[in-house]
């Protein structure tokens, strides 16, 4: 998976104004974004540039750690190690008890939690499959249980 993703992510006021959350932000909030994400601590400069066209942003995706990606391209791997990773890495829905109080981003949030849970419960099932072929019987039954309680 990493190979499908760019380091580079060009977000744009066209593309912000069509997320869920889009009727929470107005012209003055993109403008406040871009000063924040381009004059803020050196850690955000890095990873935020600011483009020549004044309605959008980049973002250098190498500069921060994400989970969801870091696990997504593990479940991709599906080796056994990778499959295993990827378990320590899903303890949880994304954002669990997080309510943004918009309808559009809370139906989003939900399609991805659940997109998320299934991918996890399908890598808890390969897993299984793995150890059970190795003969790693004790990993077997926990990584199965495990998955039975997704």
């Amino acid at each position: 998976m990493a190979g499908q993703l760019c380091a580079i992510s060009i977000v744009s006021r066209e593309r912000q104004n069509s997320s869920p959350w889009s009727q929470h932000v107005d012209s003055s909030g993109w403008g406040a974004t871009r000063r924040l994400c381009t004059s803020s601590c050196p850690p955000a400069r890095k990873a935020w540039a600011s483009l020549s066209e004044p309605d959008s942003l980049a973002i250098d995706r190498t500069s921060f750690d994400v989970d969801v990606l870091a696990f997504r391209e593990l479940v991709d791997q599906g080796t056994r190690e990778s499959l295993s990773q990827a378990a320590e890495l899903h303890h949880d829905d994304l954002l669990p008890g997080f309510e943004a109080r918009s309808e559009g981003f809370d139906e989003w949030i939900d399609g991805e939690r659940n997109r998320l849970r299934t991918m996890a419960v399908d890598a808890l099932y390969r897993l299984t499959l793995l150890h059970a072929r190795a003969g790693d019987w004790e990993d077997a039954v926990e990584t199965a249980n495990r998955t039975l309680a997704l």
